[in-house]
């Protein structure tokens, strides 16, 4: 494979391979999701959003929680379900543990379209998964769960 400077990624240390490879994987797959979803005017993020929320549906979600999964900021993350609120994907109620807080919850047009999404990513993930056997799977996430760890422990 080439880039745009005509060198190999074979003409380039390993370690740098990796980061633009996770970067490309990264960019490549939510380039393809937006095309999938393209039809509901939802972004990868907000499509994320409601995977989480669909995913954890019998649990009390709030914006706290969404922040701290996705690790975006307070306003992001508002903005993001101001609009998921506006296109009638969310509503926001009192949460039954805290009274200051408010949780997230899915309409009935959220939980059907997350079923939707869900099908699309599954077969998303299977396309970028495909020829991989469990052992190299389990391998592969070990090795990015290390990564991450790394740089999570980077942090200043």
């Amino acid at each position: 494979m080439k880039d745009s400077c005509n060198k190999t990624y074979y003409d380039i240390e390993d370690k740098y391979v990796v980061s633009m490879l996770i970067k490309h994987i990264h960019l490549y797959f939510e380039k393809q999701l937006n095309s999938y979803i393209a039809e509901y005017e939802l972004t990868a993020a907000q499509n994320d959003i409601l995977w989480f929320m669909k995913f954890n549906e019998y649990k009390e979600i709030n914006p706290i929680d969404i922040e701290k999964r996705f690790m975006l900021s307070r306003p992001t993350i508002t903005g993001i379900l101001k609009r998921l609120e506006a296109k009638g994907f969310i509503y926001f109620a009192k949460s039954n543990k805290d009274r200051r807080y408010k949780q997230v919850l899915l309409t009935e047009k959220g939980k059907e379209y997350s079923q939707t999404a869900r099908e699309k990513l599954e077969y998303m993930i299977n396309v970028l998964c495909k020829g991989f056997d469990d052992k190299e799977l389990k391998e592969l996430k070990e090795v990015l769960n290390k990564m991450f760890d790394n740089l999570k422990e980077s942090e200043v």
